[in-house]
């Protein structure tokens, strides 16, 4: 049975690749042989956070066989994060673009409707949802840690996945 070491943080690119030598049950030192570099430079990739070349990426990702998808989430982890609106920010242009119309029509017909940002905080949201998630602002609007109440634990159907799945989402 596969048993991943557990790393510290969000994931990264250099996690990533250690994950994969550990799936592989491989040593720093094999895993360099065999996808053609240096040992000590994957320690560097690894340990030191280093970031590598064009070649020594191509070279990891044939090693390790990753198709299209995995290979991009390797890239995608390679570059520096991007800053995020503010909440205020966002909620302002959400109301400039008057969605809040669209909230009301979504009321009467009671369908939930809310806008979150990527975090999974509501920016805007009707009556429904409100009446849906109770205690919501007491958790600054944010879905996910209001998924952690004891109240989403008795209103969510399924809790436990819908929880895993917000939370592989975010």
């Amino acid at each position: 049975m596969f048993n991943p070491p557990l790393l510290p943080g969000m994931p990264d690119f250099h996690d990533s690749v250690e994950y994969l030598r550990h799936h592989r049950n491989l040593s720093r030192e094999s895993t360099a042989q065999k996808a053609g570099f240096s040992s000590s430079y994957l320690n560097q990739l690894i340990g030191q956070r280093k970031t590598p070349g064009t070649a020594v990426f191509d070279k990891l990702v044939e090693f390790f066989g990753l198709d299209l998808d995995p290979c991009r989430h390797l890239e995608d982890l390679l570059q520096p994060s991007g800053s995020l609106e503010s909440t205020d920010e966002l909620r302002r242009r959400l109301v400039n673009h008057g969605v809040q119309a669209h909230l009301d029509w979504l009321d009467q017909r009671e369908i939930l409707g809310a806008y979150t940002d990527p975090l999974q905080t509501v920016l805007l949201a009707n009556q429904v949802l409100h009446r849906m998630m109770p205690g919501l602002a007491d958790c600054d609007y944010n879905i996910i840690r209001w998924m952690l109440t004891p109240i989403a634990r008795d209103r969510v159907y399924g809790w436990h996945g819908e929880l895993l799945d917000l939370v592989r989402h975010l």
